[in-house]
């Protein structure tokens, strides 16, 4: 007997890509092997047995509540990006939006505001990870604290600091 095979939405894939940027796809890929490395290598730096089934079994929560806090710590910069604008407090809304949106070296102001939101971010991401990502982990409390603050130390959006000058 034959099996009919049907294949529904074939063609969504292809063209919802213009919704969400090819850039996307790499961060996400990049994203995961970041987080990947981050947790194997710490749990590999601590001894912990099995280091590499451990980190496979967390990533896809680490990944994505890593991902959860770059949006948040996103949408703290657009926040404070417009928020001076919308209230009307003239050029130094618009000196400020312009060094957080294209380059924050050309603000010290700005720089400082990127990195006060980068570690925002990186203090989400170790909430996020002692409370959801790391949760099931057969660790001990110290263990998972660890690679928390690693997670947040090195997967936090330092990219939030690329001008984006450099590619208009």
């Amino acid at each position: 007997m034959k099996k009919d095979v049907r294949l529904f939405n074939v063609i969504l894939p292809i063209w919802i890509i213009w919704l969400f940027p090819p850039i996307l796809l790499v961060c996400i890929v990049a994203n995961t092997i970041i987080d990947f490395v981050v947790t194997y290598v710490c749990l590999k730096h601590q001894k912990i047995s099995d280091p590499f089934q451990k980190a496979k079994k967390v990533l896809f929560k680490v990944v994505c509540f890593g991902f959860l806090a770059d949006f948040i710590g996103a949408a703290i910069l657009i926040a404070i990006t417009y928020l001076p604008i919308m209230l009307r407090l003239g050029q130094f809304s618009n000196d400020m939006m312009r060094a957080i949106s294209y380059n924050p070296f050309e603000n010290i102001w700005a720089f400082l505001l990127i990195a006060l939101v980068i570690g925002i971010v990186a203090a989400i991401i170790y909430k996020f990870s002692m409370k959801y990502s790391l949760d099931k982990l057969d660790l001990a409390l110290e263990e998972k604290k660890k690679v928390a603050a690693w997670l947040a130390i090195f997967t936090a959006p330092y990219t939030f600091l690329i001008p984006m000058a450099w590619f208009w």
